[in-house]
């Protein structure tokens, strides 16, 4: 946390910031902290994450008896859950674009990657009761796009997996992560209504209204 404190005049000179920013999701210091722990693990260096929990109650169990999918936004520490899952038991697939590790474990999480198959791939996946992890923000237009209102503007959201997941009945959490400016890494997790009535418009409104609550309120402080 203090090499992240002292980099952070460096980090916002780069370009990896510069692209970063086009998601509106992470601050100056989840960025400076992703990169010392991203260089951490290039070097082989293996590390216990200290996370501050809200709504832990909401993390699924190893012994669930119901599939889950738990949505964020593109906040880079959030791919800490694939961790704090995997330190409880559950192991849950990540689906990403590129290759994840196991943040301070040295090892690969087990991603599924985009292609024409995804959702098969998740649908056989909820049938066994799994748990999978996805970022469903967007920085461009795209085919199945939605925009919700945030703090920080329009946020583009992908909805096949939420369509995948209510025609599946399987619990959907969301996550978020911020680093608070007294440096404590915090993963927030909450469950939004999910009664039969409520449309898929109205978890997305929820959606962007637990983003603006426990991400983009920290990020603009």
């Amino acid at each position: 946390m203090r090499v992240a404190r002292l980099i952070q005049p460096v980090i916002r000179r780069s370009g990896a910031w510069a692209a970063r920013q086009l998601l509106r999701t992470d601050g100056i210091r989840e960025s400076s902290l992703d990169f010392v722990l991203l260089m951490l693990e290039r070097h082989g260096l293996c590390f216990d994450p200290n996370i501050t929990f809200v709504g832990e109650e909401h993390i699924p169990r190893a012994d669930a008896t119901r599939p889950t999918l738990i949505i964020s936004p593109h906040s880079m520490m959030t791919t800490c859950i694939i961790r704090v899952l995997g330190d409880r038991g559950v192991h849950a697939a990540f689906v990403s674009s590129s290759q994840q590790p196991v943040r301070g474990t040295g090892r690969a999480a087990n991603v599924l990657f985009p292609s024409g198959t995804l959702l098969l791939k998740v649908r056989k996946l909820f049938a066994e009761n799994g748990t999978l992890t996805a970022m469903i923000d967007r920085p461009h237009p795209m085919t199945r796009i939605r925009t919700i209102p945030t703090l920080r503007g329009e946020m583009r959201v992908a909805t096949p997996l939420l369509e995948l997941a209510r025609r599946c009945n399987a619990r959907i959490v969301f996550v978020t992560a911020c680093v608070t400016h007294e440096w404590k890494l915090v993963l927030t997790f909450a469950e939004p209504a999910q009664e039969p009535e409520v449309t898929l418009d109205d978890l997305l409104l929820q959606f962007g209204a637990f983003v603006d609550e426990h991400l983009h309120r920290a990020v603009m402080r």
